[in-house]
């Protein structure tokens, strides 16, 4: 319940974690969007706007200052100061153009409408004033009063609309002042429990795998522990049966010596049964004893000759071979090898792949069963090849495990056969494996280290 509480926990940080940082993903989004619109606004409209205003009214001085010095007869070529007129009004044209160019802003519609009314009240005032002649004389009083109007009338609708601009402007500026005072440290504050969850999401999880690991290593010795009890008890099971069995096997040989009479062929036959049943019970308990004891390191200094214990398991086979229909063969090997094991592990070992290779060859035409011994690196490695149906592949991963028998085995067993060579195998610091391919026969094999290979210490 401990441990569901903190998967629970995690959980909650986790979602806490995600969702603080969509939350500051849309708090910068929209600080970001707030910051671009007000930019935007100062920058593509605004600012232009009052620069082209401004030019505008700079432009409507100089051209007030010029009409002024011609009204009054000011030195001069009168041809120069009208070209500069000229000029000074087509400059007020084209900043007041400008500003009508640029995009328009809530509200400033009726601004630019009197602007455009106001300039054209002036150049019609403008073209009236320019067709008097110059010097004081030649003034009319009426014309000079409307240019002067028409004047105040454009300088005061464009310093509305620049000022409107402005306003404008100053506003997106406090505007983005505001969203920097509010949603950036907003953002800050999530991004920051974000963090907070992250770390505490962090902790968690280390807490939950570290709790994982104990339980994991408690649950491993437990299973040691009773693995170890297990092997144990089969060890001593096994040993207690082996001696009523031996008891029983010498009383049916008996028997059998005694039955000699023809009427006694009946009681021959079921002391034969009996006496196949027993040597399987005792095959069965000499399994369970050997891989009760397959965990066990060999004692200091023991060695086995190959060569000895490959004669040995061809002699015992060659006639079991024969009766089944196989031919046993052994490759020639380079003599004299010595391996750390004694020779009982090496013969228990090689026997059963054997013995396994005989009895699973199959129904083939071509039924061969090879030993063969290789040299290897750090280690002899003896083979058993047969010409069997082989293996599929999921069989191979599972098949040194205990109490796994092939699919297509029959007859009785425990399973431990291929367990036990392994666990020998490995307790001798050799390896044990297999190759095979359905419908390709199978190399069954394992290595041991050569008797200078293991510690003189055990």
């Amino acid at each position: 319940m401990k441990m569901r509480a903190q998967l629970r926990l995690l959980l909650i940080t986790v979602a806490a974690m995600l969702a603080g940082l969509v939350a500051s993903l849309a708090i910068l989004a929209r600080a970001v969007g707030a910051l671009t619109v007000a930019n935007a606004v100062i920058i593509d409209n605004a600012a232009p706007t009052v620069v082209a205003l401004d030019s505008a009214q700079a432009r409507l001085r100089e051209l007030h200052a010029l009409v002024l010095e011609r009204e009054l007869g000011a030195p001069g070529d009168p041809a120069v100061r009208d070209a500069a007129v000229a000029a000074a009004r087509n400059g007020l044209a084209r900043s007041v153009d400008e500003y009508l160019a640029l995009p328009t802003d809530p509200g400033e519609a009726a601004l630019q409408r009197t602007v455009q009314e106001a300039l054209a009240r002036f150049d019609d005032v403008m073209r009236r004033m320019m067709t008097l002649p110059p010097g004081p004389r030649g003034g009319d009083v009426g014309v000079q009063h409307d240019f002067e109007a028409a004047i105040a009338r454009l300088g005061r609708e464009l310093a509305q609309a620049s000022d409107f601009s402005a306003n404008l402007a100053k506003a997106e500026a406090h505007r983005a002042v505001r969203v920097s005072h509010t949603l950036l440290p907003a953002a800050a504050m999530v991004e920051a429990l974000t963090i907070l969850a992250a770390a505490v999401t962090l902790l968690l999880t280390y807490r939950a795998v570290r709790r994982a690991e104990a339980l994991a290593e408690r649950s491993l010795t437990s299973l040691q522990t009773r693995a170890e009890e297990l092997e144990g008890f089969a060890g001593r099971v096994a040993h207690d049966l082996l001696s009523p069995l031996m008891t029983v096997a010498l009383a049916l040989d008996l028997a059998d010596r005694r039955l000699t009479e023809p009427a006694d062929q009946a009681a021959r036959s079921a002391v034969a049964r009996a006496t196949g049943t027993l040597q399987r019970v005792r095959g069965f308990v000499s399994d369970l004893l050997e891989f009760a004891r397959a965990a066990a390191r060999p004692p200091p200094g023991v060695r086995a000759s190959v060569d000895a214990v490959v004669r040995e398991i061809a002699d015992e086979f060659t006639p079991i071979a024969r009766d089944a229909g196989v031919e046993l063969h052994v490759e020639p090997a380079r003599p004299g090898r010595v391996v750390a094991c004694s020779a009982g592990v090496l013969t228990s070992v090689l026997s059963n792949l054997v013995q396994n290779a005989i009895q699973y060859i199959g129904h083939g035409a071509n039924r061969e069963v090879t030993i063969r011994t290789l040299d290897r690196d750090d280690a002899v490695q003896l083979e058993v090849e047969d010409t069997g149906p082989g293996l599929a592949p999921e069989d191979r991963v599972r098949l040194f495990a205990p109490h796994v028998r092939g699919r297509d085995a029959g007859g009785r067993g425990l399973g431990l056969g291929l367990a036990t060579v392994r666990r020998l195998v490995e307790s001798h610091g050799g390896r044990v494996g297999v190759r095979s391919a359905p419908g390709g026969g199978s190399v069954f094999w394992f290595t041991v280290p050569p008797a200078a290979a293991w510690p003189s210490g055990g």
